[in-house]
């Protein structure tokens, strides 16, 4: 028996390991996967990942699942940023969860999401809440809206993140402009690094600048970069990277709640900025 239990915690340290060296190469490859692919490509992974996660939403996202509570930053979003009534856009609203809860706190809620199956299992629940929202088909990366029609824009989840290279983030940014009535806002949630920096992420960023050098790179690539959940996403490092991508922007910040991951910006000039 006692040869038995060896051969057992024998087993289990190797294959711990295993298992731990396998992370690290897949943290490796996931992290210079940016440097190579094109900010195309990337964007392509991104509606990819979504397609296979809303297939079949009902069953995915039944009524009785907790997902359809706003998340905490939200209920602070609406609660200090959003009191005044008006028409809000939610960029990726997928299967309406934002889009539900803000339409029964008094707002007109228009709902932009590219997947159909999401798309229609969100007109069902609202439906079922009796809540007033209009569901449009089609990519947060070109909005089909009116200019200067809309008094808020939310972009919940990991969706500014998960657009790739910090030049085309700050393009997307200066378009919402267009859009916003003259006191408008916009509500961007984002993903920042929040775990220490390890050997193998020093090595990631040290290969991915050299694979950068070579023909056909992604130029765009940076520090923060990487393909965790299966796409794109770009981890803001500090506060002030995301406040100076923001402000280069045009835009002025109203807040920034960085341990919460979201911020809230307009363009009128006559805005107050928050320093």
């Amino acid at each position: 028996m006692r040869i038995l239990i060896l051969c057992i915690r024998i087993f289990d340290s190797i294959s711990t390991r295993i298992i731990a060296f396998l992370f690290r190469i897949q943290q490796l490859l996931t992290g210079i996967l940016p440097a190579i692919a094109s900010p195309e490509e990337l964007t392509r992974l991104l509606q990819t990942h979504y397609g296979h996660t809303y297939q079949d939403a009902a069953s995915q996202y039944p009524e009785y699942s907790p997902i359809w509570a706003l998340e905490p930053w939200e209920k602070d979003v609406l609660t200090h940023h959003m009191s005044s009534p008006g028409t809000v856009l939610v960029l990726g609203t997928g299967v309406g969860r934002e889009s539900i809860e803000i339409a029964q706190h008094g707002h007109r809620v228009v709902g932009l999401e590219l997947h159909f199956d999401a798309l229609s299992w969100a007109v069902q629940r609202a439906n079922a809440r009796g809540a007033r929202v209009w569901f449009i088909q089609g990519s947060f990366l070109a909005i089909p809206v009116t200019a200067a029609s809309v008094d808020y824009i939310l972009l919940p989840s990991v969706m500014y993140s998960a657009i790739p290279g910090r030049s085309a983030r700050q393009a997307w940014l200066r378009s919402l402009r267009g859009f916003l009535t003259p006191q408008g806002r916009a509500i961007l949630n984002f993903m920042v690094i929040r775990e220490p920096e390890t050997m193998t992420q020093r090595w990631t960023i040290a290969l991915a600048k050299s694979v950068m050098k070579l023909p056909g790179a992604n130029k765009n690539f940076q520090p923060g970069d990487t393909c965790a959940q299966g796409h794109f996403l770009h981890l803001f490092v500090t506060e002030e990277e995301l406040r100076s991508e923001v402000v280069e922007a045009g835009a002025t910040v109203h807040a920034l709640d960085w341990p919460s991951g979201f911020v809230v910006v307009s363009w009128p000039s006559s805005s107050h900025i928050v320093r």
